[in-house]
């Protein structure tokens, strides 16, 4: 079976690394065939928040949020049904 380590550290918190995770899991019964990094492929990913959604003035199916990367704050016209103050959003 293959466990995310980042999964595994959701369930217990540990300052221990890859290999001593794998020692103790090993020493426990539990065998540690192989620890690998995957490379996803993944460039460009960016997440953001949105931090406020209103109602478009002009639209009635429109919302202005602002939304913020961690850097900068964007002002965003959307029309998603389902957006919201605190969504996490990935481009």
């Amino acid at each position: 079976m293959l466990v995310p380590i980042r999964w595994l550290r959701t369930y217990v918190e540990t300052d221990l690394n890859n290999d001593e995770i794998a020692a103790t899991l090993t020493s426990i019964g539990l065998e540690v065939e192989e620890i690998a990094n995957i490379d996803l492929g993944f460039t460009g990913v960016v997440t953001a928040r949105v931090e406020s959604a209103q109602p478009h003035p002009n639209a009635d199916k429109l919302r202005v949020c602002k939304v913020t990367d961690g850097n900068e704050t964007y002002d965003v016209v959307c029309g998603a049904p389902n957006v919201r103050e605190g969504l996490t959003v990935e481009r």
